[in-house]
């Protein structure tokens, strides 16, 4: 999986993708279970497809990506 932060016009924009085999694996929805509450936490917007996925909302870049890595986390602790 992959995350890629940057800010555009003010915002923070986050790009998230992943293989089908981690998909697979770890039954982890990147649009639903990690890109729709980052774009609430964001206080943005955030969604997508399984494998690929964004967001984006306000806050500074490496705030968005510990949340990312927190709801990751989260998500793969559930399905273990």
């Amino acid at each position: 999986m992959s995350a890629v932060a940057g800010k555009k016009n003010g915002k923070v924009e986050l790009s998230l993708r992943s293989t089908r085999q981690f998909n697979e694996l770890t039954g982890v929805h990147l649009g639903v279970d990690i890109a729709a509450p980052l774009g609430e936490y964001l206080h943005g917007v955030g969604g997508g497809h399984a494998m690929a996925s964004g967001v984006s909302g306000v806050g500074e870049i490496q705030e968005a990506l510990k949340q990312c890595l927190v709801l990751l986390k989260q998500k793969i602790a559930k399905t273990a």
